[in-house]
């Protein structure tokens, strides 16, 4: 949600104290940068305990003003207007709820269309890539497991139509099927995504609270690859967890390993087993590499580096998943696998193959 929209749809009541809370935050970040000067021009470079103890003013200067504008709600409403807003807001794409939104005028119904039928091409090119690229290979797994140096050519080869599933999913989702909704009701707010394929580091395209912990609060409310969760994750689990003292790097780790973990949970429920491969390489290795990006930011280079991570990243997640889904409903195949054990059905199955056939 874009929250500088979100201010100037509220009421005027509402705007005048948003209005006043920036310009409290701007006289007190002036405050607070004129004091560090004196400080470094008077005794020469502040020590650490002056220096966190106006990290901790601001952190509380910051906490103090973002509930007024953040999350304003209007209050002031009976209960249909009330049971009208959360109806509304059930349907519009967007998970942070507010009583008004910017609304568009008219409903262009070609681009309703338009999007729709984009909507069911990604389903139809999604159905193809999996029945041409996925089922007949990875189908055989119980079979056929292979074995190790076949299982990483395997990766490789499945890097293209991953990364086709990415961009089908991307553009399905996050593009056609958000203003599909956003067109037909009205929706004014309609920054879904940022542009995430021309990020020039993990933190870039993580998300935004990574690159710098001492953010501006407008500038980092969105995420480039997803805005409407990231808003989501910031207004309800971020700012809570700030606002009571915990500091901004306890903060983004919490708020990052809960999202990691509902992540997991989904696709637990979907596919039901539990298979961390997304936590471990976008969790562990992805987070790895952000330190390393940042030592030369900016660098055109890291672009590539992303795209070739996202690459190889999207065809191991093809490859182990898929293996993993038929491995666990082939019946044959139960036989050779150990249910206490804790290593997944697939890699057993190749670990008996591999010992079988020595």
């Amino acid at each position: 949600m874009c929250l500088k929209q979100e201010v100037a749809e509220l009421k005027p009541k509402s705007k005048v104290a948003a209005d006043e809370v920036e310009t409290t935050t701007s006289k007190t970040w002036n405050v607070s940068s004129s004091s560090s000067e004196e400080e470094e021009n008077g005794n020469g470079n502040p020590t650490q305990e002056q220096r966190a103890k106006e990290q901790k003013r601001d952190d509380d200067e910051e906490k103090a003003n973002w509930p007024a504008y953040v999350r304003k709600v209007d209050t002031n409403l009976d209960y249909g207007e009330l049971l009208e807003s959360f109806t509304y807001f059930l349907f519009v794409p967007t998970l942070v709820y507010r009583t008004s939104y910017p609304r568009t005028k008219d409903v262009n119904w070609i681009n309703v269309c338009k999007n729709f039928v984009d909507v069911a091409l990604c389903m139809i090119f999604t159905w193809v890539i999996f029945c041409r690229f996925c089922i007949p290979i990875y189908s055989k797994t119980t079979a056929e497991p292979g074995t190790f140096s076949g299982l990483v050519s395997s990766m490789v080869n499945a890097s293209l139509p991953g990364v086709m599933l990415l961009l089908v999913g991307f553009w399905g989702v996050l593009h056609c099927w958000m203003n599909f909704w956003a067109e037909m009701l009205r929706f004014g707010d309609r920054q879904f995504y940022q542009d995430w394929w021309n990020a020039r580091s993990f933190a870039q395209y993580y998300s935004p609270l990574l690159m710098n912990l001492s953010f501006d609060i407008f500038v980092c409310a969105h995420r480039r690859w997803n805005c409407v969760v990231h808003d989501w994750i910031y207004n309800y689990m971020y700012l809570p967890v700030l606002e009571c003292g915990i500091s901004k790097s306890m903060s983004m780790l919490i708020v990052f390993t809960t999202s990691a973990a509902i992540h997991e949970y989904v696709l637990f429920m979907a596919m039901k087993f539990f298979y961390p491969v997304l936590l471990i390489m976008f969790g562990g290795i992805g987070v790895f590499f952000i330190p390393l990006t940042d030592m030369w930011k900016n660098a055109r280079g890291w672009n590539v580096f992303l795209w070739s991570t996202l690459l190889i990243g999207q065809g191991m997640l093809l490859v182990l998943y898929s293996r993993e889904w038929f491995a666990q409903h082939d019946q044959s195949a139960q036989r050779f696998i150990d249910s206490k054990s804790w290593l997944p059905k697939s890699w057993q199955l190749l670990i008996h193959y591999k010992r079988y056939n020595r």
